[in-house]
């Protein structure tokens, strides 16, 4: 009887919620049943309530609260593979019906090291809306100015910014956020009418730059980490990070025909905010400050739209 009983109680047990599953038993000796269980979809502090009930008339009811019971029931720390031992004759002398069904019960117990803890690496909530690979793409408002030897070179109100475009991927585990980019940017060169005669004679006629047609290109690829502070709103999450940059500048014409090229190296710091307004849709503002360069330095704030798939 044994046998019928529990595959029945088993089955129930696992429906009961989300949190507990893969419930499942064995006889052992000494009139005993060994009943294990699985905490899943919690955080390592969540201390669970867990209690079992049983029922007479196959689930309707469930009068019997099973208290010959020792192991992993009352105050259990999740998740993981739990157990417990019922000493089944001591609550129930008489079994008179092959209609009993055994139900797990587990309800999370808040505790202060949790939620401290939650303040640092988030929590449920956030992990689900967040963790996973987003494949984005967006725009950004860039400010450049000069430092060391160009800066006696390039008068910086010449410059009009025309395309800044980045596009990449962001690889989110709360608290943690890596992404992997790369970048273009182009500034216009506004001449005046006499920089233009200049170039005139010393392009022998060039049409590109006898218009005074060329512009400032910058090809980046760029890596940073950055932290979540306070990882516990879920829809929308603050960062702080740091990265590194590799990039390219070239002088030339519209279509990167170049007439000069010089490459560099910077380090960067960036503050940001993602917002998680649909599962698979995340937006991300941010300002990044850059450093080290030799030539130039740049401050830029961008806005990107990302698609995101949950890991």
């Amino acid at each position: 009887m044994y046998s019928r009983i529990f595959i029945i109680a088993a089955l129930a047990a696992s429906l009961q919620a989300q949190s507990i599953t893969r419930v499942e038993y064995r006889v052992v000796p000494g009139n005993l049943i060994e009943i294990t269980y699985t905490l899943r979809d919690s955080e390592p502090s969540s201390v669970y309530d867990v209690a079992l009930y049983a029922s007479l008339d196959g689930g309707y009811s469930f009068p019997v609260r099973i208290t010959s019971v020792t192991g992993d029931v009352g105050r259990v720390l999740g998740p993981g593979v739990k157990s417990a031992l019922w000493k089944v004759l001591d609550d129930l002398p008489v079994l008179q019906t092959e209609a009993f069904v055994i139900k797990v019960v587990g309800r999370v117990r808040p505790t202060l090291r949790g939620m401290f803890r939650s303040l640092f690496v988030g929590n449920r909530l956030t992990k689900r809306l967040s963790n996973g690979l987003t494949f984005y793409g967006g725009q950004g408002i860039g400010y450049l100015y000069e430092h060391s030897g160009l800066q006696a070179q390039l008068d910086k109100q010449l410059l009009k910014p025309e395309l800044d475009g980045r596009a990449g991927v962001r690889v989110t585990s709360v608290p943690f956020v890596y992404r992997f980019e790369a970048t273009y940017k182009r500034w216009g060169l506004g001449f005046d009418a006499g920089t233009i005669q200049r170039l005139k004679f010393l392009s022998f006629n060039d049409a590109r730059y006898a218009a005074g047609d060329l512009y400032l290109h910058r090809l980046g690829l760029a890596f940073s980490s950055s932290y979540t502070l306070l990882p516990v709103f879920g829809l929308f999450l603050p960062q702080l990070g740091a990265g590194a940059a590799l990039h390219q500048w070239q002088l030339g014409d519209q279509t990167l025909t170049e007439t000069a090229t010089l490459g560099g190296f910077t380090l960067f710091g960036e503050a940001s905010v993602q917002f998680n307004p649909l599962s698979w849709l995340k937006v991300n503002i941010g300002a990044r400050q850059h450093f080290l360069d030799e030539n130039f330095n740049q401050s830029e704030v961008y806005l990107d739209l990302g698609l995101h798939i949950s890991l």
